[in-house]
C-alpha cells in the first residue's frame, strides 16, 4: 500500500500552510458566524435545546466584553504612558545647568580635566586608581591613602604616567580598594559634571556632560552649581 508523502497532502507550499495556521484565530466576528450557521442548518427534528443555545449566547457575550475591555485597557495604558513620559520629559529639562554624578566607568577628556569619584562601603586602608586609554595601556596610576567610607572624588588634570599632559580622549577608570585584612575589592566608580544639553530619543532621554551623553537612570546624584 502506497502512502502518500505529507507534501502532496498538503495544499499550496509549507509557508502557505503556516500562513493559514497563524491566521486562524477566532473573533467576536467569526463566533457569531459560526453560530448563525450552526442555527441555519440544525436538524429541524432535534434543534439545539434552549440551555445549550443561552450557554452560547452566553459565551459570545463574555468573549466580546473581554475583547472590548482589552481595547480599552490598551487605550488607557497608551496614555498612562504617554502621560508619565510627558512628566518625565519636563522634569529632566530641569536638570540642565546642574551638577550630577553619573556611574560610570568611561568617560572623555574635553578641556584637560575630569572630576571622577569612587563610592567605598565602609573605610578602606588604601585605594589604587587606574585610568587606561581606549587602546587599554595605562596613562594614569595613584594609590590614595586612609579612604573614608561613602562618596571620595578626585580630579585628574590629564598627567599620565611619564608626566606628559593628555589634553583630550576616551578613557577608563578603575578603583582597587583595599581593607585592613589584605583584602581587595572593586569600587562603583562616577562621573562629575555639569549637565549642559538633553537629547530625547526614541526610548527616553540623554543627558550630556562634558561632550558625552548619559542615561537618566545612570544618575547617583544631582547638586545645584555652586
Amino acid at each position: 500500500m502506497e502512502i502518500p508523502s505529507v507534501q502532496s497532502s498538503l495544499p499550496g507550499n509549507t509557508n502557505d500552510g503556516l500562513s493559514n495556521v497563524a491566521q486562524n484565530v477566532l473573533g467576536k466576528d467569526d463566533f457569531l458566524q459560526l453560530l448563525v450557521t450552526q442555527l441555519r442548518y440544525q436538524d429541524p427534528l432535534s434543534p439545539i435545546q434552549n440551555g445549550e443555545f443561552i450557554a452560547q449566547l452566553a459565551q459570545f457575550s463574555s468573549l466580546e466584553g473581554i475583547q472590548s475591555m482589552n481595547d480599552k485597557l490598551g487605550v488607557s495604558i497608551n496614555t498612562d504612558l504617554l502621560m508619565a513620559q510627558s512628566i518625565s520629559n519636563s522634569m529632566i529639562t530641569s536638570l540642565i545647568g546642574k551638577e550630577v554624578q553619573i556611574q560610570t566607568d568611561q568617560f572623555k577628556m574635553a578641556d584637560g580635566e575630569v572630576s571622577l569619584g569612587f563610592m567605598a562601603d565602609t573605610t578602606a586602608v588604601s585605594a589604587r586608581v587606574e585610568i587606561f586609554d581606549e587602546t587599554g595601556a595605562l596613562v594614569f596610576s595613584e594609590n590614595v591613602a586612609g579612604v573614608e567610607a561613602g562618596n571620595n572624588s578626585f580630579v585628574w588634570d590629564g598627567t599620565s604616567v611619564t608626566g606628559e599632559k593628555i589634553s583630550s580622549g576616551n578613557f577608563r577608570v578603575e578603583v582597587e580598594l583595599l581593607d585592613g585584612n589584605d583584602q581587595s575589592s572593586t569600587a562603583l566608580t562616577y562621573l562629575q559634571g555639569e549637565v549642559s544639553a538633553i537629547k530625547y530619543v526614541s526610548d527616553g532621554a540623554l543627558i550630556e556632560v562634558n561632550g558625552e551623553l548619559h542615561n537618566v537612570g545612570d544618575v547617583l546624584e544631582v547638586r545645584i552649581k555652586g
